[in-house]
């Protein structure tokens, strides 16, 4: 600080000094005194003092430093930014050098008691920065901060965890409708206080970590998102994501960081006060990542959703913790199975008898763990008397309140080669509507990436191998009933090399796919992540921040009229249809389909058929002719409808061929299914079925006048 020195008015002559001396005196002194008052303006200018202290007898203040000798009441100093005058009761004195509270008292200036008053805020004035041409209104600190409300500013709230902060959170959200959460963990022990809730922090429903939406955009996202699932809220049904390495969440913190885990938990969070459900876990394969713990002699088997069953021998178990008021599973039954018995802190609530017919994937809903479910439970399933294989682990709360179930199917490093396998693909459909037969899943297929990875035979494929296969699953999983939305790819990094070279043909044979079937897709090449920077952990996968970016974008599709899950957009609200397969030449029925999932519409003079026949047994009937699969109205005479046949199985000539499908020309509701060889492009008529033959196939023709 600079200091500024006031100079002394020169003394008066001494008393009996001749009258010519007084005046000689006063004239020097009315010349020194616009110096000495020019000064002291240049002292109030500096401590800001507007002659407030001054008017009030005050001396000028003098910097605090050691060695000032205080005499009078009316000296100061200056000390931080306030100005102190000495106690009455204290004087005389001199200074130290270190501050003594005791001996001054505030004449100009702010206590620290006084700002720690709340009335103090609105005492303080604020201007937004960057003014522009129209100029920020001057307000009070008080009403500026007001306008935001945190949980953490009421009593009775704890952002570790450890006690309720319940009472905080009714408050907060008493004063604002959407009260702001900060980071930490903030239990949450009373029904129904969820909504409005946003921020960086974490709140703990029912034992459940639910991730906050970090906007309230993402809020105003979750309400739409719920508005719309309302369907299959209340018919408990299920959210099913088939995927790689981004749908297990390969670098998020932990996989309840994944953007599926946090979509599941966002939604059931604000619908149920039992904080929603664990996803299904169907990769068993890796225990530790979704908190499993094995015991006893146990191998990865090769069934389930994604082939990683897990086989108990006798004595083996599997442990977790959690507040679930439902503990199922999924499971291969077959002659000679052993027993599983479920137990909730060492006290049995289920014993589930496996010795029966040959199912696969049965389920063992509902299984119910007892009244009183605490988050510090511990669940065991142990086997005995023979081997046990299960394909999925359900970990559910309440059911009786309206929720979202889920089950991931995600595997890393996996491709449409794994999930098109008809098994696999019949496990998905099993164990979507596990829970509620009757309720209409949701699949989300995020499948693209490793198509691109040449390098691995067992995951990389060619475009027209990928288009056919994930045709495959789409028309399976529609045909099913459900209702499948399709998730794109991020475009690689320069790191990936042959992948980041061969996904462009992969991504654009998923749109044309997409587009032939009536899948919508969620585009993630809208976001240049790798540009970005921040979301990628290696220029692929997204870290737990690229995490919530996907749920966002996620968030976004299915908050916008894209998502038409109650609407007719999707083949899901096709016509069912049984088409029998009959010999052309005799018009005699060729075989019968165990199952037939064939679903057709008409949108003017087109009529599009797409199904699945599967279990096929062949008549005795002798072939007679190519052979023919029935469609549900008549066809052009004279424009033929070529058909995409994305699998075919247990059909003359099938090994190593390619397949046409193609209306006939005569009018009929028939089309033909022959064989092509790719090489010379002779096309072949089918002469025998074999049993269990199957078709996957899409057409769509001219409907005849």
């Amino acid at each position: 600080m600079t200091a500024i020195l006031i100079p002394p008015l020169s003394p008066f002559p001494g008393r009996g000094a001749a009258p010519e001396d007084y005046i000689a005196q006063a004239d020097t002194t009315m010349q020194e005194l616009p110096v000495v008052i020019s000064k002291i303006n240049e002292v109030s200018a500096a401590f800001n003092l507007g002659g407030s202290i001054l008017s009030l007898g005050y001396l000028p203040p003098v910097p605090y430093a050691a060695g000032i000798s205080l005499t009078v009441a009316t000296q100061t100093v200056q000390y931080g930014v306030n100005t102190y005058a000495a106690n009455v009761t204290a004087l005389p004195f001199t200074t130290s050098g270190v501050f003594e509270t005791d001996k001054f008292r505030l004449v100009q200036g702010v206590t620290s008691a006084q700002l720690a008053e709340p009335e103090a805020a609105g005492t303080i004035g604020f201007q937004q920065a960057g003014v522009d041409a129209n100029g920020a209104r001057v307000r009070k600190v008080k009403d500026r901060l007001r306008e935001a409300v945190h949980v953490t500013d009421y009593p009775n709230v704890d952002p570790t965890g450890v006690t309720d902060s319940s009472l905080a959170i009714i408050s907060a959200r008493k004063a604002s409708d959407t009260p702001y959460v900060p980071d930490g963990v903030f239990q949450l022990n009373q029904t129904g206080q969820l909504a409005g809730l946003w921020g960086d922090g974490e709140v703990e429903v029912g034992g459940q970590r639910v991730r906050l939406p970090a906007s309230p955009r993402r809020l105003e996202l979750v309400s739409s998102v719920m508005a719309k699932l309302i369907r299959l809220a209340f018919g408990a049904g299920t959210m099913v994501l088939v995927a790689d390495s981004i749908g297990e969440g390969y670098i998020a913190w932990d996989i309840k960081h994944s953007w599926f885990n946090m979509l599941l938990r966002m939604i059931n969070a604000y619908s149920s006060p039992e904080g929603g459900s664990e996803p299904e876990v169907t990769n068993l394969g890796d225990p530790n990542r979704y908190g499993l713990t094995y015991s006893g002699t146990y191998a990865v088997g090769p069934n389930g959703p994604i082939g990683k069953s897990l086989i108990l021998q006798p004595g083996a178990s599997v442990s977790f913790g959690g507040k679930f008021a439902y503990v199922d599973v999924m499971a291969q039954r077959s002659p000679g199975a052993g027993t599983l018995t479920m137990r909730r802190n060492g006290t049995p609530f289920r014993t589930l008898n496996m010795d029966a017919a040959a199912e696969s994937d049965w389920c063992s809903f509902p299984s119910v763990t007892g009244s009183g479910a605490a988050p510090t439970d511990i669940y065991t399933l142990t086997v005995t008397g023979a081997p046990v294989e299960l394909t999925g682990i359900w970990r559910l709360a309440n059911t009786g309140q309206p929720g979202i179930f889920g089950s991931r199917c995600a595997l890393s490093a996996s491709s449409t080669q794994l999930h098109s396998q008809d098994a696999r693909i019949a496990s998905v459909i099993k164990h979507s509507r596990a829970l509620n037969p009757s309720a209409k899943p949701l699949i989300f297929v995020a499948l693209a990436i490793n198509n691109a990875n040449t390098d691995v035979p067992s995951a990389g494929t060619t475009p027209e191998v990928y288009g056919q296969q994930l045709g495959k699953m789409f028309a399976r999983y529609i045909n099913s009933g459900a209702y499948v939305v399709a998730i794109g790819g991020i475009q690689p990094g320069a790191s990936w090399g042959v992948v980041r070279t061969n996904y462009p043909a992969i991504a654009e044979m998923q749109k044309r796919v997409c587009e032939q079937y009536g899948v919508p897709i969620i585009s993630m090449d809208a976001y240049a992540w790798v540009r970005e920077g921040g979301v990628l952990a290696d220029d692929l996968h997204p870290n737990t921040p690229g995490n919530l970016l996907y749920l966002d974008i996620v968030l976004e599709f299915l908050a916008s009229p894209a998502f038409d899950l109650a609407g007719g957009t999707q083949a899901h609200c096709l016509n069912r249809s049984d088409l029998p397969l009959s010999w052309y030449g005799t018009g005699e029925i060729a075989g019968t389909a165990a199952l037939s999932n064939v679903r057709w519409s008409r949108s003017g003079p087109l009529v599009r058929v797409m199904g699945n026949l599967s279990g096929i047994n062949p008549t005795a009937a002798t072939a007679a002719g190519p052979l023919c699969i029935g469609m549900p109205t008549f066809s052009n005479t004279t424009m033929r409808g070529n058909g995409v046949v994305s699998s075919c199985k247990g059909f003359a000539g099938s090994t190593g061929k390619q397949w046409t499908l193609q209306t006939v020309g005569n009018g009929g509701n028939l089309a033909v299914l022959r064989s092509i060889d790719p090489v010379t492009g002779v096309e072949s008529d089918v002469t025998s079925i074999t049993a269990g033959a199957s078709i996957d196939f899409d057409i769509t023709y001219i409907e005849q006048d």
